[in-house]
């Protein structure tokens, strides 16, 4: 195994390696999925960590003299991951919601896509809760056969809830519902938002769908990237905008599926000073 940089004459052994290789690596050995955004900090972090454990396994079994990831000078090393929960900013948050707005969904899989994204949106359930939707999830009025609730049953401690659709995730279900019957494999499962091959949609497809509009939303804007581009991070802010337009924090976790309040711990640094957004000891 070797370290360094593409090109021969900038990797060395692996059992060789200085804290200056394991910076230049750092620095230019990784490489993004999509070469315009770059590597993130969080990614040559973990990059990091993950040098450092080889090395000290290595040490403690005589192969190497030294870590050279923790001989690297403190300020040079990549910067921890924030700890607190991300969140869009409210310029992201309003763009990502103009795009839905604006968005055309005239066939199966942007229909689906345009559903799922106004669900995260609207509810701030869990990605696992997405996935998970059936067919039985979409409560309609029994007069008019129309779409009023979203049912959702999770196995956990308040997880089992039900949301008033608007008008809008109304019919974007509906959209998607008439869509989905032309997908010829849809019928093989009673999950809501089914893969084309008639699956439970995967996680990271759920990932890589939102990640793609985040970054979208966030062209419009003048800001950088939330520090995560995945589905939490919608619930994330939609938690917090509940908390911050007065809904008592022990209902925020009632629609959040949380056990109780403490669930928000993570989020609030992001609480509005001036409400009383106290929690629980």
């Amino acid at each position: 195994m070797v370290i360094g940089t593409e090109g021969e004459e900038n990797q060395q052994l692996w059992q060789m390696a200085t804290p200056e290789i394991v910076l230049q690596f750092l620095s230019s050995g990784t490489k993004a999925r999509k070469m315009e955004e770059g590597v993130s900090a969080i990614t040559k972090r973990r990059y990091w960590r993950l040098l450092d454990r080889i090395y000290e396994f290595a040490l403690a079994n005589h192969w190497v003299e030294r870590n050279p990831a923790l001989a690297i000078r403190q300020w040079e090393k990549p910067a921890q991951e924030n700890p607190k929960g991300a969140i869009l900013n409210h310029k992201q948050w309003l763009s990502g919601l103009s795009m839905l707005d604006q968005a055309s969904a005239n066939e199966p899989i942007p229909a689906r896509n345009h559903a799922i994204l106004l669900c995260l949106y609207e509810t701030g359930i869990t990605p696992e809760e997405v996935r998970s939707l059936t067919l039985q999830s979409c409560v309609r009025d029994p007069a008019t056969g129309s779409i009023t609730q979203l049912q959702i049953d999770g196995a956990g401690v308040n997880q089992r809830r039900r949301f008033t659709a608007s008008n809008t995730l109304a019919s974007a279900l509906a959209n998607w519902l008439a869509h989905r019957e032309q997908l010829s494999k849809a019928h093989k499962t009673e999950h809501l938002f089914c893969s084309t091959h008639g699956r439970m949609m995967g996680a990271d497809n759920l990932h890589l769908l939102v990640r793609e509009h985040l970054l979208m939303a966030n062209a419009t804007t003048d800001t950088d990237p939330a520090m995560r581009l995945g589905p939490q991070v919608i619930r994330n802010t939609r938690l917090v905008h509940w908390v911050n337009q007065g809904t008592p924090k022990s209902q925020v976790a009632v629609w959040a599926g949380l056990k109780n309040e403490k669930g928000l711990y993570h989020l609030a640094a992001h609480f509005n000073p001036q409400l009383d957004t106290h929690l629980p000891g």
